[in-house]
């Protein structure tokens, strides 16, 4: 499960249901759960990337939320990829080349580049990466401004380390 679904999990009382991946090996066998069947087939599809397994798929999508990956790779954005352990340069090159077709392009997402002024100014005034790219998830769309969408993310981050 990822971090978010086992969160969620534990937050429920009573039964849960999940979407289900059942990796069968030679000598194991695992069972993957998701809350949502979209995060599901996205795992699905990051395994048909060689060199990516059930745990390094797990492993990307734990990095940051569906949708901030989606923009990514169809941005051609390896970052994300390679803050993975285990994801090396040329893995994640393949993941954004093999899938990049199969969820869009950097024109279908052009708050991508926004995104990515965004994570560069907060870099440079001392955030780390992966907590520049948490915030970017809670900031509304509808600021489509870069200062405006930065201003919100130092809002938001001075918030979370009140």
């Amino acid at each position: 499960m990822t971090p978010e679904a086992l969160s969620e999990a534990k937050r429920a009382a009573g039964e849960i249901s999940l979407w289900t991946y059942h990796a069968i090996r030679e000598e194991s066998q695992e069972l993957f759960g998701f809350f949502k069947k979209e995060e599901l087939e996205f795992f699905e599809l990051l395994l048909k990337v060689p060199g990516v397994g059930p745990k390094s798929a797990l492993s990307i999508m734990s990095v940051a939320p569906l949708v901030t990956l989606r923009r990514a790779i169809g941005a051609g954005d390896v970052s994300y990829m390679t803050k993975v352990s285990g994801i090396g340069k040329k893995t994640a090159e393949k993941v954004v080349l093999e899938l990049r077709d199969k969820l869009g392009s950097a024109e279908e997402y052009p708050e991508m580049k926004g995104d990515l002024d965004v994570l560069e100014a907060l870099k440079s005034l001392g955030y780390d990466r992966h907590e520049a790219r948490k915030v970017l998830s809670h900031i509304p769309q509808e600021l489509t401004q870069t200062n405006d969408r930065v201003k919100e993310a130092l809002r938001l981050l001075s918030k979370n380390h009140s």
